[in-house]
């Protein structure tokens, strides 16, 4: 809440700040709150804020010439070295106040001496096929990070390995960068299919770590966020913009703080599946109970974002489009975290689909492994355990279903609108849809399959 207040209250007074400032004074708010919010969730340890910092520069310095007339321009722009000066300071204060002597060396060493360095490191400019490898290099990289951060095996040897002696870092924790991660390869996988138009190192900067969206997302497209920074910051203070992110903000904080914080309390989890003897409807209700808390929990949080960015004037994509109403699973999954259902079918699915067919499997058997594929990979990217695998292959396996079925009843004469058959058909598939993805969130709730298979038996009453 007080996290959400500050926040806020930045946006309104970024409004003071000239036009031609105002995007630069949104960077430095990203990168405070970036600093700030690290080190609520890890006080000690790997200076992870400085890190981020320096992989975006690293990223941007590879794709900052995407576009052809920028190609033979070797020099940094009057706004990039701001960009960079502005960065650096944010090192300074944050290194200074924390006493991190090391990563603020490191982190300032390497930003101050980017123009010779990186250049020297870098293909040249006319070398597009050595650009599109680094590239590549940086895409399994960032993805290696992922897997290192998500899998609590690696996470914990990679801590213990980082930590001095007699001085034990708790649980890695960098904060955001599952999001971070998303944009970042989002840009490298668009610089090498040549779709990325050339960025400012403070409008890349700001896409990656814009601070309403640091926790939660959003996943904008950077294309979108770009053209809406440059008609944002020419805006005018009106009242319209506090009243739209006031509502939308004061919606989320009801939903997150007041909705799902409460059904918290009775959605199911491992100690209440624990605390007493499981009867089915009981487990019922704490499957409802758990179905609703973490869809008010996800969109809350993005309300507050979309909120905050609507206080600048800056329209941030939406999430979710009411999920439980939708009558099959395919419509779920275009309502539910709808940016990263996106991410995942564009970078994915359909490279994944033209590759498998284009090897000559066969259409139907394509078809399963890539839906198969694709949600466990949504699974995982919430977190490397078999429960995840399980979720993620509950879905796809619903998915490749819910698609095939489609195709076979294609032939039958639907109800006609408006009659009690089409009212009924309409509510039975929204009530099956429901409790198939109800049903998943057992897998999602609890940390592996045993306790996962338990819920299930108390689910349908079969004694275990």
């Amino acid at each position: 809440m007080t996290t959400v207040l500050a926040l806020s209250t930045l946006a309104l007074l970024s409004w003071l700040v000239p036009a031609h400032w105002r995007v630069l004074a949104w960077l430095v708010i990203s990168m405070g709150a970036l600093y700030a919010l690290q080190d609520v969730v890890q006080p000690a340890g790997p200076d992870f804020a400085t890190l981020t910092l320096i992989v975006i520069f690293g990223v941007w310095w590879l794709v900052r010439r995407a576009s052809p007339l920028n190609e033979k321009d070797e020099k940094l722009s009057r706004e990039d070295r701001i960009a960079i000066g502005a960065a650096i300071g944010m090192m300074l204060a944050a290194g200074l106040l924390r006493g991190a002597v090391l990563t603020l060396t490191l982190g300032v060493g390497l930003v101050a001496l980017s123009g010779s360095m990186f250049n020297i490191l870098l293909p040249t400019a006319d070398d597009h096929d050595g650009r599109r490898r680094l590239a590549l290099l940086w895409i399994v990289a960032l993805i290696g990070a992922l897997g290192v951060l998500k899998t609590p095996a690696l996470s914990d040897q990679l801590r213990l390995t980082l930590s001095a002696p007699n001085w034990n870092f708790p649980p890695l924790s960098w904060f955001g960068f599952s999001y971070i991660a998303f944009r970042l390869l989002h840009v490298l996988i668009d610089y090498r299919n040549g779709r990325l138009p050339a960025l400012s190192l403070r409008d890349f900067a700001l896409y990656v770590v814009f601070f309403p969206t640091l926790s939660a997302g959003p996943i904008d497209r950077v294309q979108h966020f770009a053209s809406m920074l440059t008609t944002a910051a020419d805006k005018h203070f009106e009242l319209r913009y506090v009243w739209a992110g006031g509502q939308r903000i004061l919606w989320g904080l009801f939903r997150k703080f007041v909705l799902a914080d409460s059904l918290a309390n009775l959605a199911l989890s491992p100690r209440l599946i624990q605390a007493a003897p499981l009867h089915p409807l009981g487990t019922w209700l704490m499957l409802y109970a758990y179905a609703f808390y973490i869809f008010l929990d996800f969109s809350g949080y993005t309300d507050i974002a979309i909120g905050i960015g609507l206080l600048i004037g800056i329209t941030l994509p939406e999430n979710f489009r009411r999920p439980y109403s939708r009558r099959n699973i395919a419509l779920f999954w275009n309502s539910w975290h709808i940016t990263l259902s996106n991410w995942y079918r564009e970078y994915v699915f359909i490279p994944a689909s033209r590759a498998l067919l284009k090897a000559r499997w066969h259409p139907l058997l394509a078809a399963f492994a890539v839906q198969l594929g694709t949600m466990i990979l949504i699974g995982l990217w919430h977190g490397v355990s078999w429960n995840f695998i399980a979720w993620g292959a509950w879905h796809g396996v619903g998915l490749y279903a819910h698609r095939q079925l489609v195709t076979r009843a294609a032939s039958i004469a639907p109800a006609p609108p408006g009659s009690p058959r089409a009212y009924a058909a309409q509510a039975g598939s929204v009530i099956v849809t429901f409790h198939f993805v109800a049903l998943g969130w057992v897998f999602f709730a609890l940390p592996d399959l045993h306790s996962s298979l338990k819920v299930f038996a108390a689910l349908f009453g079969i004694a275990r």
